[in-house]
């Protein structure tokens, strides 16, 4: 293949691949198993996708081809994933409706830019900034978001390396991938996790891609329903990003953000020096966190974030990581308060939560422990309500609802033990007890009261 096969990806309703199942979505449902067969996976596959502190979904590095998989610490609670069929050791289908296997394949050599038969970090990073005439777009792009993803992984699938497999991935990779996925199908094995994260990040970033839009912002402005965190670990930037949202700050958001002539946006937090950013890549897009067709605005925002963070991060998001406390500073100019809920009781929670949230100030919370009640762990989140007489918090969680076209079993919020969203939404927003409150979150951010 010669050239740069690049592909414009024109946001639609519909997914290039079926959506994860878990309700109704008219889509038929095929996967690597068999016609109309469903491939059970962990809800882990979900939570990493956009959890960004932990990322449980990597598949193990073990002999695939042999039928030996690497343990997993994943919650056993499962969900579906419906999966494109994979192609093989031949890539017959290039662009939309391709597998992982087809695409990675069809632009090999686009990435291995010095032909040495690897595709390095390196590579992979410039390919996902790649601007202008040499953008990847399209099934490109989602292909590059899932390599770099899963880079160290892949790479280790086939003995072609002399010692520690990390020169990047090879062709022979690409294909111990795809071949072991058809060793399932054949069998009629359902995909373990370890598989599942790879199919899932493939499909979802597919799903993030054809669902934006290239405006900076919808007619109606940034909307929270709309958000939703993506594959990098900036949990706590986006559970600030809800508060100001939750508490009609939003405005304060886009005024931020300034578009510039030649296509670039300066954002400019309260008290910091201006940072100027790219307009996101469509990369960046199936990476990054999104807004979906509300506009491009939240990229951006995290982009300017990490920059800020950063300058010398290969992608811009990948500095975006950050605490609970920088995150409200950085967005709102105004001091943040942390308590320790170890060493806070309950009567304090009870003041100073109704004390910020009734005065329109930004509260955050995080755990460090395991997933609890569905509730994912080591996860930031927004604080969005708190009503005094029951005593009862609802928070809502940086992922989101299920975007146009996909469906989850669990959006990564408080589960009854069938597994089933405990208010029967699946919107990422769920209520606590104060008690439980106190017993399910380590850390508790608070905005403090301007000058």
């Amino acid at each position: 293949m010669s050239g740069k096969q690049h592909q414009s990806a024109t946001p639609e309703s519909t997914p290039a691949v079926a959506p994860v199942s878990g309700q109704s979505s008219g889509v038929p449902q095929q996967d690597l198993v068999g016609n109309q067969a469903m491939a059970s996976t962990t809800q882990a596959a979900q939570e990493s996708a956009r959890s960004g502190s932990s990322l449980p979904w990597d598949f193990g590095a073990s002999s695939l081809l042999g039928g030996g998989w690497f343990g997993s610490q994943s919650p056993e609670v499962t969900a579906t994933v419906d999966v494109a069929e994979t192609g093989g050791t031949t890539a017959d289908t290039c662009g939309e409706g391709a597998s992982f296997t087809e695409q990675a394949e069809c632009i090999f050599s686009n990435l291995d830019t010095d032909g040495d038969g690897y595709i390095s970090e390196e590579e992979i990073d410039s390919a996902a900034t790649a601007t202008g005439e040499d953008e990847y777009t399209g099934a490109d792009a989602v292909t590059i978001a899932t390599l770099r993803r899963y880079r160290t992984n892949l790479e280790e699938l086939s003995n072609d390396e002399y010692f520690d497999e990390n020169s990047g991935v090879t062709l022979a990779d690409i294909q111990a991938y795809g071949q072991a996925l058809e060793k399932l199908r054949a069998d009629g094995t359902p995909i373990p996790e370890e598989l599942g994260g790879l199919e899932y990040m493939f499909q979802s970033s597919t799903d993030r891609l054809n669902g934006s839009s290239p405006e900076l912002v919808g007619e109606d402005g940034p909307d929270l329903a709309s958000t939703h965190q993506g594959s990098i670990g900036s949990c706590s930037f986006h559970a600030a990003v809800g508060g100001m949202l939750d508490q009609g700050r939003g405005q304060d958001l886009m005024d931020m953000i300034s578009e510039n002539d030649d296509g670039t946006y300066t954002v400019t937090f309260p008290g910091a020096e201006a940072v100027t950013v790219n307009a996101p890549t469509q990369t960046e897009l199936a990476i990054g966190a999104t807004a979906g067709a509300n506009g491009q605005w939240l990229t951006i925002l995290e982009k300017a974030y990490g920059r800020s963070r950063d300058a010398d991060a290969a992608l811009d998001v990948d500095a975006a990581r950050g605490s609970l406390v920088d995150a409200i500073s950085t967005l709102t100019g105004n001091d943040t308060n942390r308590d320790l809920t170890a060493f806070t009781d309950e009567s304090t929670h009870h003041e100073r939560l109704q004390d910020a949230l009734e005065n329109g100030r930004i509260v955050t919370a995080s755990n460090m422990g395991d997933t609890q009640q569905g509730i994912p762990g080591k996860h930031a989140y927004t604080v969005m309500h708190y009503d005094p007489e029951s005593q009862t918090v609802t928070l809502r969680n940086p992922w989101g609802s299920p975007m146009e076209g996909t469906n989850y079993a669990n959006w990564g919020e408080r589960t009854n033990p069938d597994g089933q969203t405990a208010d029967g939404a699946q919107d990422g927003v769920f209520t606590v007890t104060l008690e439980e409150f106190d017993d399910i979150f380590r850390d508790v951010a608070y905005e403090e009261a301007s000058d």
